[in-house]
């Protein structure tokens, strides 16, 4: 346990600079060194980090979407009625 807790600290101050991260990747490195612990097996932190990852992308929308969206839409310079 106390590997684990140094290696999360050490990994959040990796992260310094941005306030967000570093609570969640001490919260998060401590909980992927307390799984692989316990499993003694890389897959399931490995997945885990494959989930989590996942979590923002599928939340946000990218922000040149609705610019694409307008482009492919008006890709022949077609003027909308007035």
């Amino acid at each position: 346990m106390v590997a684990a807790l140094f290696a999360s600290v050490i990994f959040a101050l990796l992260h310094w600079p941005n306030p967000v991260l570093v609570p969640l990747t001490l919260v998060g490195g401590f909980a992927m060194c307390w799984l692989f612990a316990r499993e003694r097996n890389i897959l399931p932190p490995g997945v885990g980090q494959a989930a989590w990852a996942d979590v923002p992308l599928a939340r946000k929308q990218p922000a040149h979407s609705k610019a694409a969206h307008q482009c492919q839409r008006n890709q022949h310079r077609i003027r909308p009625m007035q």
